[in-house]
């Protein structure tokens, strides 16, 4: 009887196999369909023409494709000098956090010292409560800084050591050196959970062979955290490409990419004329897709490891 049960089972989950699969491939198709319409959209509308932004017959191909919305959203933007300077604050910014965050969470992670638990707690804090709140303090530190103290302690002595480093990239620089810079809690975090996962036996073998703890930090553990590295570092990348808030508070004459979107939005909703708006929305679309296109080339060549890496670190969402 219970081997006649087992091939009725069997005959009927073969039965309904194709109907599964067929459902699973509808899902999927429609889960695409929902985080893919955004870009869809924009494709559309960039590739139109003006007139035809408001013509109810034209819903997603276009009548004429044309280019000249992206020529003039790359022109009249200047994106070849603010995506350079976009590039240049990603890449050494994303570097700076990298060398201070690896640092604190092999820390974190190898290391029972004082008060470890509270400023564990306090890391946690920095990921939950938006920066937002420490913009004044922190505006105010920039503004009149004086290297750590060190500027005030010859203020004593009637030596103005004090710089105002507002308008000036050393604002990303610091902070992602000194393991303050965007989300660096979180990227702390995920350092901390790779490095628990490393075995403890590299490090004993490295200290019978003489290693310090710098040498076996540099020469065992980061070659060994590699998918770590890249998932971070992408992270980074996308954090500062798409950072706003920085570069609108401590900045007055730089313009990331994301802060150049931004005033072109504002100049479409409150500085043009309705008349005007069927050939700004295509060029301001086009923007948007030629901001986006570096950050997709690097997904695509590391779209790999950056899988690999979100599931050895055990990140989510």
């Amino acid at each position: 009887m219970e081997y006649a049960g087992s091939s009725v089972k069997k005959i009927y989950l073969k039965r309904f196999k194709p109907i599964v699969l067929i459902g699973k491939i509808i899902f999927l198709l429609s889960l695409c369909f929902v985080l893919l319409y955004p870009i869809l959209i924009m494709l559309s509308i960039a590739f139109r023409d003006g007139k035809e932004v408001f013509d109810p017959t034209v819903i997603w191909i276009p009548k004429t494709f044309s280019a000249k919305n992206f020529i003039y959203a790359f022109n009249k933007l200047e994106f070849p000098k603010v995506m350079l300077l976009s590039g240049f604050i990603c890449l050494t910014s994303t570097a700076l956090q990298l060398i201070s965050c690896a640092l604190a969470g092999y820390t974190f992670a190898r290391f029972k010292f004082k008060f470890k638990q509270v400023l564990f707690s306090i890391l946690l804090l920095t990921i939950i409560v938006p920066p937002q709140i420490a913009a004044i303090p922190t505006y105010i530190n920039f503004i009149s800084f004086d290297f750590f103290g060190v500027g005030s302690l010859l203020g004593l002595f009637g030596i103005n050591a004090k710089v105002n480093l507002i308008d000036s990239v050393s604002v990303y620089f610091l902070t992602a050196a000194t393991g303050a810079g965007i989300r660096s809690g979180l990227v702390v975090f995920i350092f901390i959970q790779f490095f628990k996962g490393v075995p403890s036996e590299l490090e004993e073998a490295a200290g019978i062979d003489g290693c310090g703890r710098i040498q076996t930090f540099l020469r065992v553990i980061l070659p060994n955290t590699g998918t770590a590295i890249l998932t971070v570092s992408l992270f980074s990348v996308v954090w500062y490409w798409n950072d706003s808030f920085i570069c609108t508070m401590y900045f007055n004459d730089f313009r990331t990419v994301s802060v150049t979107l931004q005033q072109a939005y504002v100049n479409l909703v409150h500085g043009s004329a309705a008349e005007n708006m069927h050939d700004i929305i295509p060029q301001l679309q086009s923007a948007a897709l030629i901001s986006i296109i570096p950050i997709v080339i690097i997904y695509i060549f590391l779209q790999k490891y950056f899988t690999s890496g979100i599931e050895t670190t055990g990140l989510v969402g």
